[in-house]
C-alpha cells in the first residue's frame, strides 16, 4: 500500500489536528476540526481574529499533526 492510500484510508476516520504556525521565531500549536478534499487540502473553521489565522496570514508556512488511533485493547 502507497503513502497516499493509507492517508486516503485513514484520514477520513479523523476530524481533529494538530496546526502549528509560528510569527516572530514562537511557534505556536493549537487544534481545529477538519476535513480534506480529494487534492489533499485541509479546511478548518475559524475566527480571522484566532491567533493561528493572524499567523497564517503573516506566514503561510504550517505544519498539522494527526493521530489516528485504533484502540484494540484484545491485541497485544
Amino acid at each position: 500500500m502507497t503513502v497516499e492510500e493509507v492517508i486516503r484510508q485513514s484520514l477520513p476516520k479523523v476530524n481533529v489536528m494538530q496546526l502549528a504556525t509560528c510569527a516572530d521565531g514562537q511557534p505556536w500549536l493549537c487544534t481545529v476540526h477538519f476535513c480534506m478534499d480529494d487534492a489533499f487540502n485541509f479546511y478548518w473553521f475559524s475566527t480571522e481574529q484566532r491567533r493561528h489565522s493572524k499567523e497564517l496570514r503573516a506566514n503561510p508556512n504550517a505544519s498539522v499533526y494527526t493521530l489516528i488511533h485504533e484502540n484494540k485493547p484484545d491485541e497485544n
